[in-house]
């Protein structure tokens, strides 16, 4: 009797978080995200309507430019001023080619596409540049990001504070 062989495609999360060390990430950091109910009326209802209770992030502080550079630095056989100067570089390229109108497809990190928002009119030539109010830059991550991102479960703690807890 022939024995079957195990098939794992590289799109399967055992083997992507192998492969790029994301479960020894995962375990090794301390990964917790905290949210609290937050009691919201109904959108476009005046006053409010019926209150529901949805789950909002409780945030951490925020991590500044100098401790990700540092830690960047510690990583790997590049020094501070070099990390700041690849990052200076990127946010100069960043902001050529976005201005430009062109996305930059990062890879396994994601996409940034530049976006802008207008006013609706009602006749075609109306549309010009005082139409457009807003310029924004949106980010969509990888399947690759968004797979280690999913990687990670819910929790109950206490009250309506609740912890992600990481899948071993």
């Amino acid at each position: 009797m022939a024995s079957a062989k195990k098939s794992t495609t590289l799109g399967s999360p055992p083997l992507v978080a192998t492969l790029f060390g994301f479960n020894k990430f995962l375990t090794k950091q301390n990964v917790m995200i905290k949210f609290k109910s937050v009691e919201k009326g109904q959108p476009g209802v005046p006053g409010g309507g019926d209150t529901k209770f949805y789950a909002s992030i409780v945030r951490n502080e925020k991590v500044d430019l100098r401790t990700l550079v540092e830690e960047i630095a510690q990583s790997n056989t590049l020094n501070t001023a070099d990390v700041f100067a690849v990052l200076e570089s990127f946010l100069q390229m960043c902001t050529r080619y976005l201005s430009k109108g062109s996305p930059i497809d990062m890879g396994q990190l994601g996409t940034f596409s530049p976006s802008i928002h207008s006013l609706a009119e009602d006749v075609a030539n109306d549309v010009d540049q005082n139409s457009i109010k807003r310029f924004k830059v949106n980010f969509r991550p990888s399947s690759l990001l968004q797979e280690r991102l999913g990687m990670v479960k819910f929790k109950k703690v206490s009250g309506d504070i609740v912890e992600v807890e990481v899948e071993s």
